[in-house]
């Protein structure tokens, strides 16, 4: 009699052991799935038109962005809140902000 709970015992930890490294497994595939995705979101950006604009353009878009008299006034005094949004965007963005003139960031990169 004693053999029979044993083997009971035995049989269902032997499926509690498979069942959690079946769990493991599939956690492990959620994260490779999850890794996927974020690099193919961060390859998608690299790849996106307004990654390619001329500095030219994102100059004058972000003066556009702002507003004619605010930019009157950053010739004479800078404003960062005012230029913060368009320079928080992207690296890039925030390098062509700080070398725009009319924003008078220099001092700022």
């Amino acid at each position: 009699m004693d053999a029979t709970p044993t083997i009971c015992v035995d049989v269902v930890r032997a499926a509690v052991l498979e069942q959690t490294a079946r769990i493991r497994g599939i956690t492990a595939l959620i994260e490779l799935r999850d890794l996927e995705r974020a690099t193919g979101v961060t390859l998608l950006s690299l790849v996106t038109p307004v990654r390619s604009l001329p500095i030219e353009l994102l100059s004058e878009i972000f003066m556009l962005t702002i507003g004619p008299s605010i930019a009157k006034q950053l010739s004479s005094q800078p404003c960062i809140q005012d230029v913060f949004p368009v320079s928080h965007v992207f690296s890039d963005w925030r390098h062509v902000a700080v070398g725009t003139p009319g924003f008078g960031l220099a001092q700022y990169g």
